[in-house]
Parts: C-alpha cells; sequence; structure tokens
C-alpha cells in the first residue's frame, strides 16, 4: 500500500512539475512575442502601416518558424501573441450587421484562417463586413493565412483572395 501511495505521489508531483514548466514555457513564448513586436514598434516610429506590417510579418515567420498550426482557434492565439497589446475577440456593429474580429490593433482588424479556405458565402461575408467596418471605424484590415497541421494545406480560393485584393484588404500565408 505504501509503494502505491508513494508512487502516487510520485506522479502526481512529476504532472506538477510539468505544468509549471509548461507555464513557464508559455510565459516565455509570450515574453518573446512581446519583444519581436517592442522591437517592431521601435525600429518603425514614423514609418507607414505598410513597412510596420511587413516588420511584424517578419516577426511571425520568426516566431512560428513556418510551423503548422493545428485547429482553428491556433491561428488567433499566434495572432494574440504577436500583437499582444490587441484587443482579441472584438464586437463590431456596422450599419448593416454584426461582426466579431479575431483581433484589432492599432486600428487594423485582424482574421486569421487555418488550412485552405474554400469559397463559401460565409467566407465571402465576413470579408465584405469587414470591409464595412474599415469603412465605418476607419483603420485597416489584415488577414492571416496559417498552414494546417492537420491537412498539410494553406491559403484559399483563388475568388476569395480576389474579392480580399478587391477590397483592399491585405494578408499573408504564414508557413
Amino acid at each position: 500500500m505504501e509503494a502505491a501511495s508513494k508512487a502516487g505521489k510520485e506522479a502526481a508531483q512529476r504532472a506538477d512539475d510539468a505544468i509549471e514548466n509548461a507555464d513557464d514555457a508559455l510565459k516565455h513564448l509570450d515574453e518573446a512575442g512581446d519583444t519581436l513586436v517592442k522591437a517592431a514598434k521601435r525600429a518603425t516610429q514614423g514609418v507607414s502601416q505598410k513597412k510596420f506590417n511587413d516588420i511584424v510579418m517578419e516577426a511571425f515567420h520568426k516566431l512560428t518558424a513556418g510551423k503548422a498550426l493545428r485547429g482553428g482557434n491556433a491561428g488567433q492565439e499566434i495572432l494574440e501573441i504577436v500583437y499582444n497589446h490587441g484587443i482579441p475577440q472584438k464586437h463590431y456593429k456596422t450599419s448593416m450587421t454584426y461582426r466579431v474580429v479575431d483581433l484589432l490593433e492599432n486600428d487594423v482588424i485582424h482574421e486569421s484562417k487555418v488550412g485552405y479556405k474554400a469559397w463559401f458565402t460565409a467566407i465571402e461575408r465576413q470579408a465584405l463586413k469587414d470591409s464595412l467596418i474599415v469603412a465605418e471605424f476607419g483603420g485597416g484590415a489584415t488577414w492571416h493565412f496559417f498552414r494546417s497541421e492537420i491537412t498539410g494545406l494553406i491559403g484559399a480560393d483563388k475568388r476569395l483572395l480576389d474579392l480580399l485584393d478587391s477590397l483592399g484588404i491585405e494578408y499573408y500565408m504564414h508557413g
């Protein structure tokens, strides 16, 4: 009985240690993202939003190191690390509709997509809503496409990319 109890306590201690190590790793990842963004902001004082976005995209690539992501929320989590002073799940009420964007940072709304996105009405509506938000509230919009760890795919149907271009929505392929 004592051996089982001792083994149980050791297993519980290893689990506690693993949780603490995972918390430390997440803290360091968050700090790394914060450092990259702060450095990008210092380096880009007085430059255009486009140049700033290019520098932040470089930080994205360094942070993700071209790795594929698992699940739809993983892209949003990367946005929250890189744009750590942004507002996640920002709600907008426009003249025509409601929209919840993945992140708002410095008047730019960010939307993340993991894997390949086919053309369908709901995703078309998201892009049109983002364009409406920019028209009514100012700022800009950027979509981020991440490679899926599950399918290995990244990107979107050409019609969606053409729509984003026509609406003035920037997009980046990560991974």
